[in-house]
């Protein structure tokens, strides 16, 4: 009877229990952060602003503390996404936005911590041959002559866990100056994993 009552009991728990009980949430989550390029700028860290500061918007970044994951949050990072919003670009400048993306190099922080991980943009946005075309008729440029086949995310094999309140950072790093043509161009970094959270 008792392991009856408690098959019972089981199967009510079980039936309360969703994304948001009593024992709190798990949400397939990403936080992002974004940074304006600039020509003078040449290292930066990212998820270091919080929304509502340094001007930041929620079209910035949707990051709720500055440089950390909130008290009563732990966060499973299992992908990454970067994303370029260039400016209007002509066929000469093919050639910086390929340098660009060969020659920044990013790595996943955590403070006092050796590096996470350490990755190319070209390797995290999966273009493998960076070669611009020359066009037989003018403005028939394309970027690139073989792109790698873009699913949106970089699996990452060994997810990064981040517990509360565990400082951290995406730095970037322009190994090459950026060229004018892409200055203003807007990089995005996304962090996709299951986050888990008090209710």
């Amino acid at each position: 009877m008792n392991a009856t009552n408690n098959a019972q009991q089981r199967a009510l728990l079980n039936q309360q229990s969703g994304t948001f009980d009593s024992r709190g949430e798990r949400l397939d989550w990403t936080y992002y952060d974004s940074q304006d390029l600039a020509v003078a700028v040449t290292e930066f860290t990212l998820f270091q602003a919080g929304l509502g500061t340094a001007g930041k918007t929620l079209a910035d970044t949707n990051m709720p503390q500055n440089g950390q994951i909130p008290q009563g949050q732990k966060f499973k990072i299992h992908n990454i996404s970067v994303f370029l919003s260039t400016p209007r670009l002509a066929s000469a400048d093919i050639v910086s936005l390929n340098t660009l993306l060969m020659e920044t190099s990013t790595e996943f922080q955590i403070v006092n911590k050796r590096p996470m991980g350490q990755w190319t943009l070209a390797q995290l946005m999966g273009a493998p041959l960076l070669a611009p075309l020359t066009p037989a008729v003018a403005g028939d440029n394309e970027p690139f002559s073989s792109v790698g086949r873009f699913v949106g995310v970089y699996p990452i094999n060994v997810p990064i866990t981040l517990a509360a309140l565990t400082p951290f950072g995406v730095k970037v790093v322009h190994h090459t100056a950026v060229a004018a043509a892409l200055a203003t161009t807007v990089l995005r970094v996304c962090l996709n994993g299951v986050l888990s959270a008090q209710s």
